[in-house]
């Protein structure tokens, strides 16, 4: 799990997507992503595949900020409690690792 206790230490995490994990965008619907050494297969939604293009060298906060410039008016607490959930995943699943953190 990506963020432990602190939210706000695991908001400050850099993320990097996996460089074994290739994405296959399937626009309108979105995107499947395939980790060939834990053999995983992720099917993302647009909104997963927007958050999938921000992640690299980016901090919970950055990708947050993000959304919040490409959909407009919405609550960023709420945002980014989705946006950590949805990182959990693909860190557990290993297409999204921890590459260092913020000062």
């Amino acid at each position: 799990m990506l963020i432990e206790g602190d939210v706000m230490a695991g908001i400050t995490k850099v993320l990097c997507k996996n460089p074994d994990v290739s994405c296959r965008p399937e626009k309108p619907e979105g995107a499947i992503l395939f980790n060939p050494v834990e053999d995983k297969i992720e099917l993302l939604n647009m909104t997963g595949l927007t958050i999938w293009e921000l992640v690299d060298n980016n901090t919970i906060g950055d990708i947050s900020e993000g959304l919040i410039e490409i959909f407009g008016d919405v609550s960023r607490e709420e945002l980014e409690k989705d946006v950590i959930e949805f990182i959990d995943n693909l860190v557990e699943k290993g297409f999204v690792n921890e590459c260092g953190k913020t000062e």
